[in-house]
C-alpha cells in the first residue's frame, strides 16, 4: 500500500471509520508527513474553528515546506471543497491528493474492526476509547457519504483495504 511517491504535499483522507486511515498514516506517511486530525483537536476541548485548524495546522506547516496529511473522514463534497479552497486561498499553487479508502468487505468489515477495537480498549482499560468506539456510527457513513467525484479539484488515489486487526494482546 505504499503510495507516497504519488502524493502531493497536501493530502486528505476519505473513508469510513475503522477502515484503516490512521494505520495507513502510521505505516506509510508518518516519516515524511505531519498528521492533522480535526476530530482529535476538537476532542481536546480547544476552542478552535475549522478555519483556525486549517490555518494553524495545515496552511502553517505547508508554508514552511512541510507535508501535511489530514486524517478525517471527509464525508461530504462540501467539506472537502472547504478544506481545498481555504488552503488554495493562501497557497494558490498547492494541489491536493485525496486518498480514498474502501473496505474490501464493505460495512461488515468495519463492524468487525469496531468489535476488535472495542475488545482491545476494554482489555487495556482505556475507557475514554470505549465511549468513542461505541458512539461511532458506521451506518451513517454509508447513508450520508458523498463519493469523491471527477469534478472535484483534486487528484484521487483509491485504496481497497482488507480487514486488518492490530492487537497488543496475545492470541492463544
Amino acid at each position: 500500500m505504499n503510495t507516497e511517491a504519488h502524493l502531493d504535499n497536501y493530502v486528505i483522507f476519505h473513508g469510513p471509520p475503522f477502515v484503516g486511515k490512521s494505520s495507513y498514516f502510521t505505516d506509510v506517511l508518518s516519516k515524511t508527513y505531519e498528521r492533522v486530525c480535526p476530530n482529535e483537536i476538537f476532542q481536546t476541548g480547544a476552542a478552535l474553528s475549522m478555519r483556525q485548524i486549517i490555518n494553524n495546522c495545515i496552511i502553517g506547516p505547508l508554508l514552511k515546506g512541510r507535508r501535511v496529511a489530514v486524517d478525517d473522514s471527509m464525508q461530504t463534497a462540501a467539506l472537502r471543497k472547504s478544506y481545498i479552497n481555504t488552503v488554495t486561498e493562501k497557497i494558490p499553487e498547492m494541489s491536493c491528493t485525496c486518498v480514498v479508502f474502501r473496505p474490501e468487505f464493505g460495512k461488515e468489515q468495519l463492524m468487525w474492526k469496531r468489535e476488535f477495537s472495542l475488545a482491545e480498549a476494554v482489555l487495556k482499560q482505556e475507557w475514554h476509547f470505549v465511549e468513542k468506539i461505541l458512539s461511532t456510527d458506521i451506518d451513517r457513513w454509508f447513508d450520508e457519504c458523498d463519493e469523491v467525484s471527477e469534478d472535484e479539484d483534486l487528484r484521487r488515489i483509491v485504496l481497497t483495504v482488507p480487514l486488518q486487526i492490530n492487537s497488543s494482546q496475545q492470541v492463544l
